[in-house]
């Protein structure tokens, strides 16, 4: 975020005088599009600028308690003015976004650009990524056989593996029959948490670090009862949705971008599938390791069927077209 304008202008540039033109830029919320736009030295400075939010620096949780640093919240605002199109992957992220922008207008002693922040609030729009799952097979919904749990996410603190240690030892300490595949890519620091769900789970381990295959961990999906999150951090829920479009019954916490996914605005039921606090998500657990499938199974459908990336690229395509085009 803080380079990447310079080498980007400079190649735009070097394609420009080489006689390449293009119909839109497309980048993410990485990139300063204001300080992009403002190094091209060429006819490309005229090319509408697409911005897609997978995230937003405003809501993305602090990894130790301290005052945040807003810089990366305002490259975000002032990407987003000076482009064309603004998307973001979910309405949790805009509104949030919009939301933090709103709430830091307190914060400037004069000169308050309300106007721009509802500029941003207008110029943004809605364009969930997709998904590419195989067909799932045949559930096995019998109850003679441990629970298999999965949680899939990066291995970081925003993941929350404190709550996902909380359920574990609480499953434990129940007495449910259960396994738990704990999954995810892992970086140089590891939460301490990791350790002690390790040691909790012992035997109850079915998969344990990073699946590195694809279709491996699409089996791996396949051959698990119930996908768990934890997460403080999630603006749309790409492994939560691959789960659930393979039969997993999600089990989410009910915020971020969770509720959404499910489309509880409406189909209210699936607000069975959320839960509130560690000691509601264990009580779910426990019921499911009894009764494995007492839930809306049209969710998987429903997901396919909105995700699917012949779907969304249909829709994308489109969409970009009618910005080349001027039209939108």
């Amino acid at each position: 975020m803080r380079h990447a304008a310079i080498e980007f202008a400079s190649q735009v540039d070097q394609k420009w005088n080489a006689g390449e033109r293009f119909g839109a830029i497309f980048t993410t919320d990485m990139l300063n599009v204001a300080e992009f736009k403002g190094l091209l030295q060429t006819g490309a400075r005229e090319i509408p600028v697409v911005v897609y939010f997978h995230e937003n620096q405003l809501e993305y949780p602090n990894r130790v308690q301290a005052e945040r640093d807003f810089h990366y919240g305002f490259t975000n605002f002032t990407s987003a003015l000076a482009a064309h199109a603004v998307w973001f992957n979910s309405r949790f992220n805009l509104d949030s976004f919009v939301g933090h922008l709103r709430s830091m207008l307190k914060r400037w002693p004069d000169f308050q650009p309300e106007s721009a922040v509802e500029q941003v609030a207008c110029k943004g729009s809605i364009q969930a990524p997709g998904i590419e799952v195989p067909k799932s097979k045949p559930r096995d919904t019998a109850v003679d056989r441990p629970l298999h749990i999965v949680w899939a996410a990066r291995w970081e603190h925003d993941k929350n593996p404190d709550d996902l240690l909380a359920i574990v030892k609480s499953l434990c300490d129940r007495g449910v029959s259960f396994v738990a595949s704990v999954v995810g890519q892992q970086y140089r620091k590891i939460p301490d948490s990791f350790d002690e769900i390790k040691e909790v789970l012992g035997e109850r381990i079915a998969n344990w670090g990073f699946v590195a295959d694809r279709q491996q961990y699409f089996e791996l999906l396949g051959n698990a009862d119930v996908f768990l999150s934890t997460a403080n951090h999630e603006f749309f829920g790409i492994a939560a949705a691959e789960a659930i479009a393979m039969d997993c019954m999600p089990l989410l916490p009910n915020r971020l971008a969770y509720p959404e996914l499910l489309d509880v605005e409406n189909f209210p039921e699936r607000r069975n599938c959320l839960f509130d606090s560690v000691v509601e998500a264990v009580g779910i657990l426990e019921k499911l390791g009894a009764n494995r499938y007492d839930f809306d199974g049209t969710i998987a459908t429903d997901i396919r069927a909105k995700y699917g990336w012949t779907q969304r690229a249909n829709e994308m395509d489109a969409k970009l077209l009618r910005i080349c085009a001027g039209d939108d």
